[in-house]
């Protein structure tokens, strides 16, 4: 891999919803000096490459339908070419996804969640989600609601939560065996339990259709 010089990652999105951290492994194993020496002749390895500046010399594209932090991270890591970085998005291409062309007419609320420092970020959201929405949606007039969480640490510290507090809800993930996410989405529906926690990883990989969200 000493002697990559084109890398092309299609459709970003789909890694982002599975691990990313694996295509971070992968991608800081390429353009390495090997560390034994590898049965291929050295006068045709350039001097540039055994002094370990292959990857600037390597051309990276990335695509993707989203952009997020953790792409744009891995954009200004694994791109360090000499010829420099260009970010292409297009403007006005399709249909522009806006928040008032929802299918269901819904009242959208958003919040702004202070947070002096990045590092206590998971732990404002949380404290913020405990005094402000977990009071209304444990309620019996907030029933058949859906909690849709991105990161499965926060859909854990969530489940921790409504079972210390003993609250009526459902928990599925990516990890849920077949038989209980039909268990949890009839009860769920019939209103034996009033919330419905899924996480984002569970619904790109099954595309359940969830039935009951008032």
């Amino acid at each position: 891999m000493l002697g990559l010089q084109c890398l092309v990652v299609d459709q970003l999105e789909g890694i982002l919803a599975q691990n990313i951290e694996h295509l971070e492994v992968a991608l800081q194993s390429l353009n390495q000096i090997p560390k034994r020496p590898p049965k291929t002749d050295f006068q045709r390895i350039r001097d540039w490459e055994l002094d370990g500046h292959a990857s600037k010399f390597r051309q990276s594209v990335f695509l993707s339908s989203v952009i997020s932090p953790d792409v744009l991270s891995l954009f200004r890591k694994a791109c360090t070419s000499n010829a420099g970085c260009l970010r292409i998005v297009p403007s006005g291409a399709g249909i522009q996804a806006r928040v008032d062309c929802a299918l269901t007419r819904s009242k959208q609320v958003f919040w702004r969640i202070p947070c002096d420092v990045l590092l206590s970020e998971p732990d404002d959201r949380f404290n913020f989600f405990n005094s402000n929405v977990f009071s209304r949606i444990n309620n019996s007039d907030q029933a058949h609601t859906m909690l849709f969480v991105q990161s499965y640490l926060d859909f854990v510290r969530l489940r921790n939560h409504f079972k210390r507090e003993k609250a009526s809800f459902v928990a599925l993930s990516e990890y849920s065996k077949p038989e209980d996410v039909s268990r949890g989405r009839a009860r769920f529906f019939q209103g034996r339990r009033q919330v419905l926690i899924i996480t984002e990883r569970f619904f790109f990989f099954r595309r359940p259709v969830i039935k009951g969200v008032q």
